[in-house]
């Protein structure tokens, strides 16, 4: 993945409820992933956290091309769904920032 060119990146930490299964995360994940269809979206790494017991458990970030186009993905369909089938259902609790790159 290239992020020659992001200038936005969305950050968000977060928990799942307990229970969530292996195979629920790993469809989670995949279901973040597909966020690069979406246009003006440069990459998306999500997974679980490294370290010694961190306070949230699992990291996404997702590379956007400008200010412009992170509006655009906030209403996409694709967008829509991870947050409303998949994530959200499964969220114990979740942080997140937005923030300019220059680089």
């Amino acid at each position: 993945m290239s992020l020659t060119g992001a200038k936005i990146i969305h950050v968000f930490m977060f928990n799942l409820k307990p229970g969530v299964t292996e195979e629920l995360k790993e469809q989670i994940f995949a279901a973040g992933r597909r966020i690069t269809e979406i246009a003006g979206v440069l990459g998306v790494d999500i997974g679980p956290n490294i370290g010694d017991n961190p306070a949230y458990k699992y990291t996404g970030i997702f590379y956007h091309t400008s200010a412009q186009t992170r509006e655009v993905y906030r209403t996409h369909p694709i967008h829509r769904e991870f947050g409303d089938k998949w994530l959200r259902p499964n969220l114990e609790n979740m942080v997140f920032i937005n923030m300019e790159v220059k680089y």
